[in-house]
C-alpha cells in the first residue's frame, strides 16, 4: 500500500501552535492510512476464512456420503470416498491460503504522533507563541533493522541493530532559561533457526526483540536569574529511572537530565512485521516507545531543581 504523505518528517522552526497543527493532520493522515490497510487485511482474511470453511465442508460432505455408501455395500463406499474428502478438506485449505494472502502489516502507528502532540501541548500551556525547533520521523518503520532468516532449513542466526534519534527539539521562549531535548532508540532483532535430529527431523526457529529507549533533556540556565536547589544524598540512576547531572557553565548552569529503558520479548515468528502488528493489537505499546509522559516528567525534574535567584526575605513578626 502506498504511503500518504511519504516520509511523515517535520523539520524546521515555527511558532508552536504551528506545530501543532502539522502534527494533526500528519495524526490524521496516519490514522487513515492504517485503517485503511487494517480495513484491506481483515477482507482478505475473510475471504480466506470463508474458501477453508467451504473446502472443509466439502470434505466432510465427501466422507459422509462415503459412510451413507458405505451401509449398503459393505464399507467400500467409505473406503473409496474418505481419501476424496480428506484431500478436498486439506488440500482446499492450503489452496486458500495460498491464494488469499493479506498484505503485511507494515503499520505506522499513531506512538509517535500522540507522543509529539502531547509534548506540543505542554508547550503550547507555557507559550503558544513561542519559536521551536523541531526535528521528529513519525515513521517508526524507518527504525526497523532488516533482520531476515536466509531460505532453507540449514542452522542460522541473525542478529541485527539499528539506532533512530527520531525526535529532537529547543525551546527557549522564557527569559534566562533554555530548553533542549532528544528520543533516540536501538532496535534489536535476533532470528535463529535450528535443526535438531532424533526420531524425526524438527526445524525450530526463535525470534527476540528488544528496543532501548534514550529520553535527553537539556536546560540552561542564566545564574542572574535562576539558582540551584540543593539537594542531600542524590540517589544512582537504576535501569528505567530518571537523573539530573548539573554542570557548571560560563554564564550559568546546565541541567543533564536522562532516562534510559530497555524493553525485551519473544515475537511469535520469524515474520517480524506480523509479529509487532500482534504486539500492537496486543495493546503493549512499551514495545514502541516510551510515552510522552516519561520526556515531560525528566523535564519537570530538571525544572524543580531551580529556584529564582532572589528570594523575598521572609516578613517579621507582626509586620503585615
Amino acid at each position: 500500500m502506498a504511503d500518504v504523505a511519504g516520509s511523515y518528517e517535520l523539520k524546521g522552526v515555527a511558532p508552536v501552535e504551528e506545530w501543532r497543527g502539522r502534527v494533526e493532520a500528519l495524526g490524521v493522515q496516519i490514522h487513515t492510512r492504517d485503517k485503511e490497510l487494517a480495513k484491506q487485511r481483515a477482507a482478505v482474511k475473510k475471504k480466506r476464512n470463508i474458501a477453508v470453511g467451504a473446502a472443509v465442508a466439502a470434505g466432510i460432505g465427501a466422507v459422509v456420503a462415503g459412510i451413507g455408501a458405505g451401509v449398503a455395500d459393505v464399507g467400500g463406499g467409505f473406503a473409496r470416498l474418505w481419501p476424496v474428502g480428506f484431500v478436498l478438506a486439506v488440500g482446499g485449505a492450503f489452496a486458500a491460503n495460498l491464494l488469499f494472502k493479506p498484505p503485511p502489516g507494515d503499520f505506522i502507528g499513531e506512538e509517535r504522533a500522540i507522543f509529539v502532540r502531547e509534548l506540543l501541548a505542554l508547550l503550547a500551556d507555557i507559550a503558544p507563541k513561542g519559536p521551536l525547533v523541531l526535528a521528529a520521523q513519525l515513521d517508526a518503520r524507518r527504525g526497523m533493522p532488516p533482520a531476515e532468516l536466509p531460505s532453507g532449513s540449514d542452522n542460522a542466526l541473525v542478529s541485527q541493530e539499528k539506532k533512530e534519534a527520531w525526535l529532537s527539539g529547543s525551546f527557549a521562549a522564557i527569559p534566562g532559561l533554555r530548553l533542549a531535548w532528544n528520543v533516540t532508540e536501538w532496535r534489536t532483532v535476533k532470528l535463529a533457526r535450528k535443526t535438531v535430529v532424533r526420531r524425526r527431523t524438527k526445524i525450530k526457529i526463535k525470534a527476540k526483540f528488544a528496543l532501548a529507549t534514550r529520553l535527553a533533556v537539556r536546560l540552561d540556565v542564566d545564574r542572574t536569574l535562576f539558582a540551584l536547589k540543593p539537594v542531600a544524598n542524590p540517589q544512582r540512576a537504576q535501569d528505567g529511572d530518571s537523573s539530573v547531572d548539573v554542570r557548571q557553565r560560563p554564564s550559568g548552569w546546565s541541567l543533564r537530565g536522562q532516562r534510559d529503558l530497555v524493553q525485551k520479548t519473544q515475537l511469535w515468528s520469524a515474520d517480524v512485521v506480523s509479529s509487532l502488528d500482534l504486539l500492537r493489537e496486543q495493546g503493549k505499546g512499551e514495545f514502541f516507545g516510551q510515552p510522552a509522559a516519561a520526556l515531560i516528567n525528566l523535564m519537570k525534574l530538571c525544572e524543580g531543581r531551580l529556584l529564582p535567584a532572589t528570594l523575598p526575605a521572609p516578613a517579621k513578626a507582626g509586620t503585615p
